[in-house]
């Protein structure tokens, strides 16, 4: 048994040298991305947003675009709106301070585009509260329905003003047929006693005559 032991070996090295066996990194292997949401402090409302983002070997990737994007969570389809873009610095880390605008849970997405086109996110979440929103609802009071009520108002005077304008073409157009009538009949017609008077002075004449 121990004869063949010795040749056995010297084979296997043979082999081994004639065909190495080469250990290579997977080279289709994406990076990885981490995001982190925490409360800025200070007495403010601000989110703090930190993405740690590593190459294939858990290397520090610098200089890598990192997309800092919340998620709408007052839409029913809950879409993802951009807030920034951030390089990486040389540990691989890109921070973006981020002003609440609504109070809630908030959802963040950390998105990074690899080399291949690839897209590597990550997301974290975390709780905000007493953030003034942007809107603020009318206060009910003793003028609050002001608006609807000027509304009506102007809509009542204009139908009244329209009203009054049709009553005065509608009677113009009544008495103008009216006056012209009797304009041309008295300027048409020879009074009887114009007649008689003009007779008289004809038969005169020829008398004379």
């Amino acid at each position: 048994m121990k004869r063949w032991t010795q040749p056995c070996l010297w084979l296997a090295t043979a082999l081994a040298a004639a065909f190495p066996i080469v250990a290579q990194a997977d080279s289709t292997a994406s990076p990885t991305l981490t995001v982190q949401a925490t409360a800025a402090g200070g007495g403010s409302h601000s989110v703090t947003l930190t993405a740690h983002l590593q190459d294939q070997s858990g290397s520090a990737l610098t200089g890598g675009q990192v997309q800092f994007l919340i998620v709408a969570s007052q839409f029913s389809d809950h879409p993802l709106l951009s807030l920034s873009s951030v390089s990486t610095d040389g540990q691989g880390v890109a921070r973006y301070l981020y002003a609440p605008q609504w109070n809630g849970r908030l959802q963040f997405t950390a998105l990074y585009i690899a080399a291949d086109g690839t897209p590597v996110s990550a997301t974290s979440d975390l709780a905000v509260s007493g953030v003034a929103s942007a809107y603020h609802a009318p206060s009910s009071g003793p003028l609050s329905g002001v608006g609807t009520g000027l509304i009506v108002t102007l809509l009542a005077m204009v139908i009244a003003i329209w009203s009054v304008l049709l009553g005065l073409l509608v009677w113009v157009i009544r008495a103008l047929p009216r006056r012209t009538s009797i304009g041309q009949w008295q300027d048409q017609t020879v009074q009887p006693q114009e007649v008689d008077d003009y007779q008289s002075v004809e038969f005169l004449g020829r008398r004379s005559t």
